[in-house]
């Protein structure tokens, strides 16, 4: 048995593309594409290493696809238009790639911003910053690899089992005939606030610059260092509020139990190729709508340089 039979058999064990619309289906290929492709140096479109995801995006491809032969379903012509997937760039180099110079940062060693030129440059020469509420990427002018609703996550369950049943208004003793649930069952989890982010990068991904619409990439070469100024910075402005710094965990709304939903850090899996490490302040007390923070953290040239794209679009 060939690998791709293998998890084709695991899939009909386990069926949970069954109940989900043809349009859910179909935006639901745009984002394993968007994650299951990358840029080359050679400024073509290929799949990640293995030890980078690439299994994952392949096997969860595998499933819609034996979805639509249980289905005797298929693709709408044209559906996959203007899937947000890497912009081929062959036979010219990634702009991001020749701005490298050829150096490596080494996995795992560096953080990465990805921004304007204009921006960033002061940022590095004097720590100038701004660190944005969660609720404002709700915008709906920002692009898709930056728009997102940080405030909730919606997953969805398996209706298996589960009934509706009236209840006496009285008594609240369940009454009269059960009714299966057909389908599946959404959940929506919701922060109890919003707060603050600020968000970077944990690789040097070729596609980021064309992706967040910029010129130049702050490196953060000493990671501590900067943490450290950061939260001391955002520190003067919101003194009572708790601070964490961490991964963000990417969740499939249709493999993902309620519990594993992290507040604050949890993000629809279309974005996983962003890698994103992020830092929040949550306020003491639940509040609607948080401004965003300006902070100096002094000259960064001692653990940061810029990496500046040459030929900025």
């Amino acid at each position: 048995m060939t690998l791709h039979e293998f998890w084709r058999a695991e899939y009909r064990k386990k069926r949970y593309l069954e109940h989900v619309g043809q349009d859910d289906l179909e935006q639901r290929v745009r984002d394993i594409f968007t994650n299951m492709l990358e840029l080359t140096p050679e400024g073509k479109l290929g799949f990640p290493p293995v030890d980078r995801g690439s299994r994952y995006w392949i096997k969860v491809w595998t499933d819609v696809l034996e979805e639509l032969v249980l289905r005797n379903g298929y693709f709408r012509p044209g559906f996959l238009k203007g899937a947000p997937v890497p912009r081929g760039c062959w036979p010219n180099v990634p702009r991001a790639y020749a701005a490298l110079g050829g150096r490596d940062f080494g996995k795992g060693a560096c953080l990465f911003k990805f921004g304007k030129a204009k921006y960033l440059h002061e940022t590095l020469a004097s720590g100038r910053l701004r660190v944005a509420s969660a609720s404002s990427y709700s915008d709906p002018s920002l692009n898709y690899a930056i728009k997102d609703d940080e405030l909730s996550f919606t997953i969805q369950v398996p209706g298996d089992g589960v009934f509706i049943q009236k209840v006496d208004e009285s008594t609240l003793k369940p009454v009269g005939e059960k009714i299966p649930v057909m389908g599946n069952i959404t959940q929506t989890h919701r922060t109890p606030t919003d707060y603050l982010v600020f968000c970077m990068s944990a690789s040097y991904e070729l596609r980021a610059i064309d992706d967040f619409e910029g010129d130049c990439c702050l490196v953060i070469k000493d990671v501590k260092a900067f943490l450290d100024r950061l939260l001391k910075g955002v520190l003067v402005h919101v003194p009572y509020w708790a601070a964490r710094v961490g991964p963000v965990v990417y969740l499939d709304p249709l493999n993902t139990k309620p519990q594993e939903v992290r507040p604050y850090f949890g993000k629809y899996f279309r974005y996983a190729y962003q890698n994103e490490v992020r830092v929040v302040w949550v306020p003491p007390e639940p509040t609607a709508k948080v401004e965003p923070v300006f902070t100096s953290l002094g000259s960064l040239q001692d653990i940061a340089e810029l990496l500046v794209v040459r030929d900025a679009r």
